[in-house]
């Protein structure tokens, strides 16, 4: 009689549960198998064993897709976790973790090692006496996994085929694993040259010597909690980075918020670890991906670097965690599991027992509270490495934007607007040109990308809007396109103009692609290039863009804030940023938060090497003292100031929130909804003292993709009520009408 197995299956379906299946052998956690599910089946995951329920009907696994584990133990634990505490069903937070290339049932394969060929030459007997490995190898080295599974009759064979892998005598391989493997690694190219294209390390000033001692002290004493490297930019942190990499052994996660820091980074690593660095990022195909994956699952590079999602990555002997400009509300993922990469990397570190280091120049106030508290260690490196000052910082009052704009009109406007309506100060002008005079350059930072924010009816006061979204539709295209940055639809201004004949229309604001348009008539002889999300999407034009500004072929480059994080120009010695006030004005609690950042940061690209830097901050208010705290790099005094605000209002650090968003495409529907969480509300108002409820409310952005938004925020100090809450109302409205979404988004960047 045949042994019967019952194995816990986590399903990629928005439900909070798992499934209980049989099978007639031994299953190990990690394994992908194809389960009867509904009407259909579904590709789940093995979590472990199971203790079926008497009297309840159990289904067999269909088919087992892996001969070996595609989830480590690691990854398992991690995953509990995600779903735990972000309130996500388990199935598609195992789904989330995998390349999406590795979601689906791909050909593997299963090959004689040479171990194993020696061991058949040696002792037939091994192999003959369990089920004829040797007669399947006969003539062929590889066959696929289902072959294979034909010829062995897997099915009814997993802990022998566990134990050949154990020894080593087969191993299991995807296509590109494969590939990769016809060729010799890097890692092993590099011990082939003896390292000899290796770039040695700087010597380290005194307070970085004192820094990075420090942190390995901490360490050596088994001190593993997170540690914040508060750094000025300029400070040097990426040098102990280096360092302390280079002190240690086993491998290193590096993660980084933007894509385009990706090739700097990358860089900056290879010359001092050639050959060790594997990098994943969202512009590298699936396959591409999974063959860097691979390469530190396997132990064949050191260094990992990449940015949120690389947290999940399957290691061999993870030593240690980076978490670069740990501040970015980049590493906050905002579809789908809304996990924060910097907090999941935290738990990561703690649960296996290694440490972490956040670095920045301007902390979230959660990682600063948390230093401040004795949560976080911390260490501060407050001058440049160079031992030159912060670059001065200057703020020029111009008028507003709307001001400028309305002074163009007639249905003309848009395609003949004069070009010196962009409120350019004319002090910005005479610096460019002086730093162009010197032959250094400059680097311009628009906060809005596209050619203007919008465009208005002046007649009727109306903004043109985007149809599925409650967003105004951005100009682009030198005034001919409109796009929505929320939903992608795009539209023509030719067929706006033909649809309200009688219609006169304004231009409102500018973005970074008519500020490249403008500087270029300004300076037209001038070299001057632009980067910004739009050109950043092609992975080749925006590292072709960025290397040309490094190596001094670009004398002015305009961009989004994507220029102002962590990049290292040594010739830039000028910054301008040219409007900063729609940030400081967004109705959000972070907002101050996220100004004070863009200031610092983009000001830390003036001036990092050897020539001086200057900042000139353009804005229509001179009274704000965030901006203030920003042009004098005062970060103590600006969290002082804003940590007083946040408790005083009772928001992070100070509580934690969950953000609960109801939406759909119908209106009556959603307004049912809303009913019916007022009246869950007034009944649970006894079970949840502890907890303050907002809302519900519409969001500043109410429709997005065509979807009307309401959304609740709840607010508590317990993190525990706070999932309780979340779980007891995912619980109570686990069925929901018509095409009606809910999500659940713990610690929220945004509450737009």
């Amino acid at each position: 009689m045949e042994d019967v197995h019952f194995v816990e299956v986590a399903i990629p379906r928005p439900l909070m549960k798992v499934f209980t299946y049989r099978s007639n052998h031994a299953l190990l956690p990690g394994v992908r198998v194809k389960v009867p599910f509904g009407q259909g089946t579904e590709v789940g995951v093995i979590l472990g064993k199971a203790v079926p329920v008497q009297g309840v009907p159990i289904k067999s696994v269909k088919e087992v897709l892996d001969g070996e584990a595609v989830y480590s133990s690691e990854q398992l634990t991690l995953a509990q976790w995600l779903a735990h505490y972000y309130v996500h069903p388990i199935g598609e937070v195992l789904k989330a973790m995998l390349p999406a290339s590795q979601n689906h049932s791909k050909k593997q394969y299963v090959s004689i090692t040479p171990k194993g060929r020696e061991s058949y030459l040696e002792s037939t007997l091994a192999f003959v006496g369990e089920s004829g490995l040797a007669q399947i190898f006969k003539t062929k080295n590889s066959y696929t996994l289902e072959l294979f599974k034909k010829k062995l009759g897997l099915i009814e064979s997993q802990e022998l085929f566990a134990k050949w892998q154990k020894l080593g005598w087969i191993e299991v391989t995807s296509h590109s694993q494969v590939k990769t493997r016809a060729s010799k690694s890097r890692i092993a190219q590099t011990e082939e040259a003896g390292m000899s294209g290796a770039e040695g390390a700087k010597t380290l000033s005194s307070r970085q010597a004192e820094v990075k001692q420090g942190i390995s002290t901490q360490w050596e004493q088994r001190d593993l909690r997170p540690t914040l490297l508060f750094g000025v930019t300029g400070a040097g942190k990426t040098e102990i980075y280096l360092q302390l990499i280079a002190a240690r052994s086993g491998q290193v996660l590096v993660m980084v918020p933007e894509i385009a820091l990706t090739p700097q980074m990358t860089m900056v690593f290879e010359k001092r670890f050639p050959g060790q660095v594997a990098v994943v990022h969202s512009a590298l195909s699936d396959a591409a991906r999974w063959a860097e994956l691979d390469r530190i699952r396997r132990g064949e590079c050191r260094i990992l670097i990449g940015p949120r999602s690389s947290v999940f990555a399957n290691f061999a002997d993870l030593s240690f965690i980076i978490v670069d400009e740990e501040h970015d509300s980049s590493y906050k993922q905002t579809v789908g599991l809304c996990y924060q990469g910097r907090d999941t990397a935290i738990v990561r570190a703690k649960q296996e027992g290694i440490p972490i280091l956040l670095g920045s120049a301007t902390p979230s106030m959660e990682s600063w509270q948390n230093a401040l508290s004795g949560k976080f260690g911390l260490f501060r490196l407050e001058e440049r490495v160079s031992g030159k000052p912060l670059p001065e910082v200057k703020l020029i009052k111009v008028a507003s934007t709307l001001t400028k704009a309305m002074k163009i009109s007639g249905l003309e406007s848009i395609e003949s607007e004069r070009l010196d309506e962009i409120p350019i100060s004319e002090e910005v002008i005479l610096e460019l040109a002086e730093n162009l005079s010197r032959g250094q350059q400059s680097i311009v930072l628009v906060n809005r990308r596209g050619y203007a924010y919008y465009i208005l009816d002046f007649k009727s006061g109306e903004v043109i809007q985007c149809p599925s979204c409650s967003i105004s539709l951005t100009l682009h295209g030198r005034s001919t396109r409109l796009h929505c940055h929320y939903c992608g639809y795009k539209t023509s201004v030719k067929s706006i103009l033909e649809k309200n004949p009688n219609g006169s229309f304004v231009a409102i604001g500018y973005g970074s692609e008519k500020a490249h348009e403008i500087l270029k008539v300004k300076f037209p002889l001038a070299r001057i290039g632009r980067l910004d999300s739009d050109i950043a999407s092609d992975r080749k034009v925006l590292s072709e863009t960025l290397n040309e500004f490094r190596q001094g072929n670009l004398d002015i480059l305009v961009g989004t804030q994507i220029l102002a994080k962590g990049h290292d120009f040594p010739n830039v010695t000028l910054v301008v940023l040219l409007e900063v006030d729609q940030l400081l004005n967004l109705p959000d609690f972070r907002a101050g938060e996220r100004t004070f950042q863009l200031l610092v940061q983009a000001a830390g690209r003036a001036g990092r090497h050897e020539l001086p830097g200057r900042v000139l901050v353009q804005s229509t208010k001179g009274t704000s003292p965030i901006l203030h705290a920003g042009l004098s790099h005062d970060f103590p005094g600006f969290v002082e100031a804003e940590l007083v605000y946040r408790k005083a209002f009772q928001y992070p650090p100070y509580t934690r929130m969950i953000a609960i968003e109801w939406s759909s495409t119908q209106n009556p529907e959603l307004d049912q909804m809303t009913k019916s969480v007022e009246k869950w509300l007034d009944q649970g108002e006894l079970h949840f003292k502890d907890l303050k409820f907002l809302g519900p409310t519409a969001p500043a952005i109410e429709m997005v993709r065509g979807r009307h938004r309401m959304a609740m925020v709840v607010v508590g100090v317990n993190v525990a009520s706070l999932n309780r809450a979340a779980r007891l109302f995912l619980e109570d409205f686990s069925i929901l009408k018509g095409d009606l979404r809910l999500k659940v988004d713990v610690d929220p960047v945004s509450l737009l």
